[in-house]
């Protein structure tokens, strides 16, 4: 006899933002994610489902009977855009960020910037640096969740120099707007 093979179904990107539905499960190692997929599942529990995670550029292969589906909250324009679970998760990330930032000092790991996209914000962090590139990987911080034409959800082997003026772009606007994101 043959195992019957589980069906998985993918996100489509072509579905409406509002037929998504935000879901928290909890991975093998312990660590709870945050995610979106489609609000049409079936109810067997059975079903596994490509879930987009809401702050990394990454899918979780997830059972259906793992996710625990968050009710939206009202939009409020912070960071993470609504006020619900997902999104004070989101807002402690990006505060995290910010602080981890901070300590990287003018260029480093965990340096972030931001790039503005249409009427928000792609954000991105530096993940490693090597002599003369690094790494730079996207984060889920906007409330859009945008992300640039070039970064797209990361890049790697970019010249440092190049990563180098969109930090200081960066910098220098949250120096002249008072340091607000």
């Amino acid at each position: 006899m043959t195992e019957k093979k589980k069906k998985r179904r993918v996100i489509k990107a072509k579905k409406k933002l509002d037929r998504w539905c935000q879901v928290k499960f909890t991975d093998v190692k312990g660590v709870i994610h945050y995610g979106e997929y489609p609000e049409e599942l079936p109810s067997d529990g059975e079903q596994l489902y490509e879930v987009a995670d809401m702050l990394f550029p990454v899918r979780h292969e997830v059972n259906e009977s793992q996710l625990t589906v968050i009710p939206r909250g009202s939009w409020d324009h912070k960071i993470g855009g609504h006020d619900d679970e997902a999104g004070r998760y989101i807002a402690a990330a990006f505060e995290q960020a910010k602080k981890d930032s901070d300590a990287a000092g003018e260029f480093g790991v965990n340096s972030m910037f931001a790039i503005g996209v249409a009427d928000g914000q792609a954000w991105y962090v530096v993940t490693k640096v090597n002599k003369k590139t690094c790494n730079v990987e996207w984060r889920g911080f906007g409330a859009d969740t945008y992300t640039d034409h070039f970064f797209g959800w990361g890049r790697e082997k970019v010249p440092i120099e190049d990563v180098k003026n969109y930090t200081r772009r960066y910098s220098t606007l949250v120096e002249l707007f008072g340091g607000k994101e």
